[in-house]
């Protein structure tokens, strides 16, 4: 999902603090990302890049873009999708990044 950038990623938090690394990796991106019985890994991406996007978490959001186009989403879905999370999510923080 998140291509060469993952090892980076996992060693940058693995740095600070193992434990929670582990934790991360076997917990939040296996159990929950990894888990597909409900929403696809492509559906869920495309999720936590609006999240991001009306959060305004421009760092987080880099990642995660990259993540959805590699998982197939265009640019014009993703933008289509921002557009659609403005109204309930509020014109400021999706359009500001």
């Amino acid at each position: 999902m998140f291509g060469e950038r993952l090892p980076l990623m996992r060693g940058l938090v693995e740095r600070v603090d193992k434990e929670f690394s582990d934790v991360l990796n076997n917990d939040v991106l296996n159990q929950i990302y990894g888990r597909e019985e409900k929403l696809d890994i492509k559906t869920r991406e495309l999720c936590t890049v609006t999240m991001l996007s009306v959060l305004n978490r421009l760092d987080d959001l880099k990642s995660h873009l990259g993540a959805a186009l590699n998982l197939g989403w265009s640019l014009d879905e993703i933008k289509d999708c921002l557009l659609l999370c403005c109204i309930p999510g509020g014109w400021p923080a999706a359009i500001d990044w």
